[in-house]
């Protein structure tokens, strides 16, 4: 049996934040590897932190 797909009714509230979802993997992946020590620059540390704050910007709506 294949697995079923149910479609989720999106309010317009929960919208920044579903669209914002890809963004925010990326920077929590970002910030994982600074945090692991992947990545122990200070140009590696500054771009995950900006990453971060721009997909929290747009997941609540806020405007950078």
């Amino acid at each position: 049996n294949a697995p079923i797909d149910y479609i989720a009714i999106c309010s317009e509230r929960n919208a920044h934040l579903i669209a914002a979802a890809p963004d925010l993997l990326e920077a929590l992946k970002s910030c994982a590897a600074v945090c692991a020590g992947e990545e122990m620059s200070k140009s590696g540390l500054i771009r995950a932190l900006e990453q971060a704050r721009a997909a929290i910007a747009k997941a609540t709506g806020e405007t950078t």
